[in-house]
């Protein structure tokens, strides 16, 4: 994959295609809600057993228009630190998917 133009961003979300993330971590809540992506909330009052981010190598995950489910996770690609991609959450793997329910199941968050 290769670093997407906003047009194509808009493009991929609509088709539910995974794409580069072309924005830094920190800024990545602003920017994708620019494309009508939301945060996923979840709450941080739960005992300390519970995890309160995602798990890794989960970044960050969102809620589409139609309400679907995107995870933004980091890429790992020989040589190259600090490079994420956005997935839907139908094209993660079992496990992954596994994973990201259970997270949100234990913050009250229904996939």
């Amino acid at each position: 994959m290769t670093t997407p133009t906003e047009e194509e961003i808009n493009q991929h979300i609509r088709d539910r295609m995974p794409f580069d993330n072309p924005y830094p971590e920190s800024e990545a809540r602003e920017q994708y809600h620019e494309f009508g992506l939301a945060p996923v909330e979840y709450t941080c009052e739960w005992p300390e057993e519970y995890e309160h981010a995602p798990p890794e190598p989960f970044i960050e995950l969102f809620w589409d228009h139609d309400n679907n489910l995107w995870a933004l996770r980091r890429a790992y690609e020989d040589g190259v630190d600090d490079t994420s991609t956005m997935w839907p959450f139908s094209y993660l793997e079992e496990m992954e998917q596994k994973e990201v329910r259970n997270f949100l199941w234990k913050h009250d968050v229904e996939v």
